[in-house]
């Protein structure tokens, strides 16, 4: 019993029987964390008020938040200020910063709420107005977009934030930013009865904007004279992947070739806030084709380093190698085993083409050139049975993604093989996304056999190997919709005063 009750006395002082009421405490009383001096520590981590609960009893859970403080930093208890009561059994949250950044939710809140919190990110933060045709469904003042996006945070302490705010515009031919979301066939009457000329053209979306307007161009906010013409994007599912990334073929044919891949550029990230953008690179003929953001080395068509931008088909001498289900004869397998060709509703976005390197370079071959200690030389025969032509000549892993818009069957790439691993991640299937090849997985390969050169093994088809690793939180990049490409500087500036209740709330967390 001695024993029994000696434990019991250690436990209740350690806090582990806490009966009575706790006081939350500052951050200035939280104990060093060296635990050398009893003074107060003016800026502890989230991990140190942690341990300091846990240590009187309380229980904890620890929520990450943007903030002006740096990354680590305890900012707050959630719902509670220090002075207030914990009671035997309740969990604090407490608040861990993740250093400066547009906290969730607050684009569609109103501007005067969002302006301290903001503000408090220690970094500059420029409000905008946006003008908006129909104040019932976006009042004025209420926050429409943000640089970075809703819930992104801050890479570029120098430009900061931006804000956007909705403004009534009273200009007839202006296309508002609340065109965004507006039903497209109710987009295109109303802009159509204000004369302007307009196109509609599918973008896969997230769910929430299939049959919906994603994006304008030119930009929304811009005035048009009557005749003036814009493009509407409206959102579209994997259902629809010809319409948004094929295009005719021509040449007398009506087969739908896969070369519009420019429809697939913008920026994408994880749920850890690792992004990748993806942007235009050569558009002088077809396929089109993009580059990751700041990826080196790739021109237009006429540049040897063009054969390395994304494009959804491998190299080909005849305009069919782009075409699913050609209806040339001779072409029918073309794309053989792509997934773009198959009834998964994704596609493979891949850099280089399926052709070898010659040293750094793309190496097409077509002619009389050779690849020689690396170096392409021309003016000899070409690699087609010319001996010691093809023995430089390697397949390198480059940039891959496997498209998925809403509606992509993800189990039946795995039911199939396509992932050599296994993962029990489940992707947001709402949202478009794409699976990043992993290619530090891979190593270069020669190209030639001894007699010929081998298909290229980290290109679609029948050769490809298996993706290492199956889709996981970070390899998985989801598309930042809503208004990403906006002139921030054409638009004027407005002051934005705190409302009552932002000032209480800010000043109860002091």
């Amino acid at each position: 019993m001695a024993v029994v009750l000696g434990a019991l006395f250690f436990t209740y002082h350690q806090g582990w029987q806490r009966n009575e009421a706790y006081a939350l405490p500052a951050a200035s009383e939280i104990p060093q964390s060296n635990g050398s001096s009893t003074t107060g520590d003016k800026n502890p981590t989230a991990v140190n008020v942690v341990a300091e609960l846990r240590r009187q009893g309380i229980k904890t859970k620890v929520q990450k938040v943007y903030s002006g403080k740096t990354v680590g930093a305890f900012t707050g208890y959630d719902g509670m200020k220090p002075g207030d009561t914990v009671k035997n059994g309740q969990t604090v949250t407490v608040n861990e910063s993740m250093g400066p950044g547009v906290p969730k939710g607050t684009e569609g809140s109103k501007a005067a709420d969002v302006v301290t919190t903001l503000k408090d990110m220690n970094v500059p933060v420029t409000f905008h107005q946006m003008p908006v045709t129909d104040t019932s469904k976006h009042p004025e003042g209420t926050v429409l977009a943000t640089y970075p996006a809703d819930g992104a945070a801050v890479t570029d302490k120098s430009t900061g934030i931006q804000v956007g705010v909705a403004t009534a515009t009273t200009q007839v031919n202006t296309v508002g930013y609340d065109v965004i979301g507006m039903d497209k066939d109710e987009a295109q009457s109303k802009f159509v009865s204000q004369g302007l000329t307009v196109t509609m053209t599918p973008r896969f979306s997230s769910k929430q904007y299939l049959g919906k307007i994603v994006d304008s161009e030119p930009k929304p906010g811009v005035v048009r004279s009557a005749g003036s013409a814009v493009t509407l994007y409206y959102g579209v599912d994997a259902s629809q992947k010809n319409d948004v990334v094929g295009q005719e073929l021509g040449y007398g044919s009506t087969d739908i070739a896969m070369t519009n891949t420019t429809a697939l550029a913008g920026k994408y990230c994880t749920d850890n806030g690792d992004c990748v953008t993806l942007k235009t690179a050569a558009t002088s003929s077809k396929p089109y084709t993009l580059a990751v953001d700041g990826q080196q080395n790739v021109g237009d068509y006429g540049s040897d380093t063009v054969w390395d931008g994304l494009s959804l088909c491998a190299y080909s001498q005849d305009a069919y190698g782009c075409v699913p289900n050609p209806s040339a004869s001779y072409m029918t397998d073309s794309m053989k085993d792509f997934l773009i060709d198959g009834d998964t509703g994704a596609m493979e976005l891949f850099s280089g083409f399926g052709l070898p390197n010659c040293g750094d370079n793309p190496f097409v071959g077509d002619g009389p050139v050779s690849c020689v200690n690396g170096k392409t030389v021309f003016g000899t025969s070409g690699i087609s049975g010319a001996s010691g032509d093809q023995s430089d000549l390697t397949y390198v892993p480059k940039e891959f993604f496997v498209v998925m818009p809403v509606g992509a069957d993800l189990d039946k790439l795995k039911a199939d093989g396509y992932f050599d691993g296994s993962s029990n991640y489940k992707p947001d299937a709402n949202r478009v996304y794409l699976i990043r090849r992993d290619n530090s997985a891979y190593k270069t390969v020669k190209a030639d056999n001894g007699s010929t050169l081998t298909v290229d093994p980290y290109s679609p088809g029948p050769s490809m190997k298996p993706f290492k690793q199956a889709p996981n939180a970070n390899n998985v990049y989801y598309l930042v919709e809503g208004l990403q490409d906006i002139d921030w500087s054409s638009l004027p500036g407005i002051d934005v005063t705190p409302s009552s209740s932002a000032s209480s709330d800010a000043s109860e967390k002091q």
